[in-house]
């Protein structure tokens, strides 16, 4: 039903716009069509940081992410994993070997609870 967004090759002058960030903050993100609400993020904002609509972007070769349901203790945790998945994958690794990174990772901090 879910999914994340990963975009590449997104323009560095683009993510630093002082001005893209000035209407972002500033727009309410309530389900609120007048207001603005998601739909304005998908029409919009996304498609100008990316240079292509969502859809378009949608198409690429994207390593989807399962979003995290009902894990609300530990999601700074998932977040935390979640990011070290995306910067080994963007890093050249493959799938299986980002598993195996982050499965040693578990190990070692388990591993550190286990001593402490």
């Amino acid at each position: 039903k879910y999914k994340p967004l990963c975009f590449k090759n997104v323009p560095t002058t683009r993510v630093y716009d002082d001005a893209f960030w000035a209407l972002l903050s500033s727009v309410p993100l309530q389900d609120d069509v007048q207001k603005g609400g998601p739909r304005l993020l998908y029409d919009f904002f996304f498609p100008w940081l990316h240079g292509k609509s969502v859809q378009e972007a949608d198409t690429e070769d994207v390593d989807w992410r399962t979003p995290t349901y009902g894990r609300g203790s530990n999601t700074f945790h998932r977040a935390v994993l979640d990011a070290i998945h995306v910067m080994l994958r963007i890093g050249g690794l493959q799938v299986w070997e980002v598993k195996r990174v982050k499965w040693h990772l578990r190990s070692a901090l388990l591993q550190c609870l286990l001593t402490d």
